[in-house]
C-alpha cells in the first residue's frame, strides 16, 4: 500500500502550524512594550507613536512607569487598520478625461 505523497507534504506545514499555536498560547495576555516589539516585529518608539495618536490611539494600560498592552486588543487594533487599495489607474483616468475637455 502506498502513501499519499500530499499529506507526507502536509505533516511538516500541519508540525509547524502546531508550534506556532503553542507559541502564541504561551504568550502573556498583558505585553509590555518590549514584548509588543517583538510581537509585532516594529519599533518601541513606533508603539508609542501609536499609542499616543490624537485619533484612534492603541489602547493600553500604564501601572508605574510600566505601560502594558492587552495581546487581542493590539490585534483587533492592527485588524481595524489594514490597507486599503486605491484605484490610482482610475483616479488617473478620470484625471486625463478632464484636462483633455
Amino acid at each position: 500500500m502506498q502513501s499519499d505523497p500530499a499529506v507526507g507534504q502536509r505533516l511538516p506545514v500541519l508540525r509547524q502550524l502546531r508550534i506556532i499555536t503553542m507559541n502564541l498560547e504561551q504568550q502573556p495576555e498583558w505585553l509590555d512594550l518590549k514584548a509588543l516589539q517583538q510581537y509585532a516585529c516594529v519599533s518601541e518608539r513606533t508603539i508609542r507613536e501609536w499609542i499616543h495618536w490624537a485619533v484612534d490611539p492603541l489602547p493600553a494600560a500604564q501601572v508605574g512607569s510600566k505601560i502594558l498592552v492587552r495581546r487581542n486588543t493590539f490585534d483587533r487594533w492592527l485588524e481595524a487598520h489594514a490597507v486599503k487599495r486605491v484605484d490610482v489607474r482610475g483616479i488617473v483616468d478620470e484625471i486625463m478625461t478632464g484636462v483633455m475637455r
